[in-house]
Formats: structure tokens, sequence, C-alpha cells
């Protein structure tokens, strides 16, 4: 018998052991061993049929920014399968997870959150409503791990699901992303975030003129030059790259300032980058 196949009578003793007169330790390592399952990329979409989904979704709701985090691990790995991230999203729940890590400011909440809004599901548009309220807390906080859940978050959405040009605006987004693009004034994984945004906000056509004016393409042109040693980072700067040259304005600025640049780029030894030549 598969590992898989003990899972619903595992979520079956777990739900036993709860409450005042359940046994904590029992129900500690029933939630253990679940977790355990979760990790496996394989068999973690099973989880849809067992009872575990909705134990998890009540221990969330019960708990909110204070659940026990490894029921908050169980969901972060669960909700990386799309059967699984419906129905931990299902009846609301996305908007209590929304309210809780705004309250709390919780990464593994965010986390959640994040690996929620990556999926092409019926619930990404309830993101058009909480996009601005998550924004509106990252740009607040100093918190390193919040404002890479919260930028991945918003690097998940499109002008279908968000309108991105009434952010750009209400946040003067373009000036606050261009100073995370100054070499070495925060970590890579913020930067590579902050890039991936930009990219997003390229794509809708009514923000070109904004990015084009805004000093945000000299800042990717000076990453690039800094980071020309990091791969992902290089790929990552070039997909940028085209989604702002697809768009007139920042076309324009592109192919005036920076087309050698990029061409010696797509030209160099990175068969990743390359692809984008093609």
């Amino acid at each position: 018998m598969a590992l898989m196949d003990y899972a619903p009578k595992i979520a079956e003793a777990f739900n036993r052991s709860r409450g005042p007169r359940g046994d904590g330790a029992a129900s500690e390592l029933a939630l253990t061993m679940l977790y355990q399952l979760s990790t496996d990329q394989g068999t973690r979409h099973k989880f849809r049929h067992t009872e575990c989904i909705p134990l998890v979704i009540g221990m969330l709701s019960q708990g909110g920014g204070g659940a026990d985090r490894t029921a908050v691990a169980l969901a972060i790995n669960l909700s990386l399968a799309p059967g699984n991230a419906e129905q931990l999203a299902a009846k609301g729940q996305l908007r209590q997870l929304v309210r809780a890590a705004s309250q709390t400011m919780d990464n593994c909440l965010l986390k959640l959150i994040r690996n929620l809004s990556a999926h092409e599901l019926p619930y990404r548009e309830e993101f058009r409503a909480y996009v601005d309220e998550l924004l509106a807390m990252s740009i607040r906080c100093d918190n390193h791990d919040v404002l890479v859940e919260v930028l991945g978050i918003v690097s998940n959405m499109n002008s279908s699901c968000c309108d991105l040009e009434g952010l750009v605006h209400k946040y003067d987004l373009a000036n606050w992303l261009k100073k995370f693009l100054v070499p070495g004034f925060v970590h890579d994984d913020i930067v590579l975030e902050v890039i991936m945004v930009i990219g997003v906000i390229a794509t809708d056509a009514r923000c070109s003129s904004i990015l084009a004016n805004s000093g945000l393409i000299d800042g990717l042109a000076q990453l690039m030059e800094y980071q020309k040693g990091d791969d992902e980072m290089v790929l990552q700067l070039c997909y940028t790259f085209y989604c702002l040259v697809r768009q007139a304005d920042t076309r324009e600025v592109i192919l005036v300032r920076l087309c050698s640049h990029m061409l010696r780029k797509l030209a160099g030894q990175n068969a990743y980058c390359r692809v984008l030549d093609a």
C-alpha cells in the first residue's frame, strides 16, 4: 500500500484527537505525518479526495494569524496543486486569509496566498479586491519576508484580474519600485520579484507612458550590467524587457538607449537568454 493511501486514516485520527479531551501528542503527530506526505509533489493532489483539506481550513479559520505553524505549512504545500487550491480558497476562505495576513503580517500566510494566486482558477477574480490591501500593507512594512511574498502575489496578477493602472497611480508604484533597482540596496530575492512586477505592469498598455518616463528602464539596464553573472536575474530581466518592448512608449525608450546593450546580452553564452531572441 502506498503511503498516500494512509492519508484518509491519518486525517481521521487527527480529527478524533483534537479537542479538550483529545490526545495533544497524537494530534501533533498526525498533523506532522500529513505534512510530510504533502511534501511529495507527485501525490499531494490526492489530498483533495480526503478530509484533510476541510480540517486544515478549519484550523486556519479558528487560528487566524495564530494558526498552528504545521497546519499553515501543510496548507502551503497543498496549495501548490490546483484542485487543493480551489478548495482552500472556497467559501470566503481567501478573504479570511487576506484579512488575517493583513492584521498579523504573517509571511507564512502570505506565502499561502501567493501560491493560491498562481493558479488560473475562478477565484483569482477575487484578488481584484485584495491586491490593493496587500500592496498598502507592504509599502508601509519593512519586513523582508512580507515584501517578497506580496511582490510575488502582484507578479502573479494580470490586467484581467487586477486594475494595474489604478494601482500604479494610487501608490506611485513606478517610483516605489525604482528604489529597489539600485544595486546592493536590497537582497536579490526582492530585486527578482520587483523585476517580475515591472514585467506584469508592462503588459498593460495604459501604464506604458508612466513606465517610459519613470526612469525604471534605465534602472533595469543598470541592474543588467550589475547582475550579469547571475543567469536567473539576467533571464528575468530579458523577459521584462521583452514585455516593455511590446508597448509603443517603452519600446521607443529601449530602442534609443538600450538596444545595443540588449543585443550583446542576447548574443552571449546564456542559452536561456538566447531563447528570448528567437
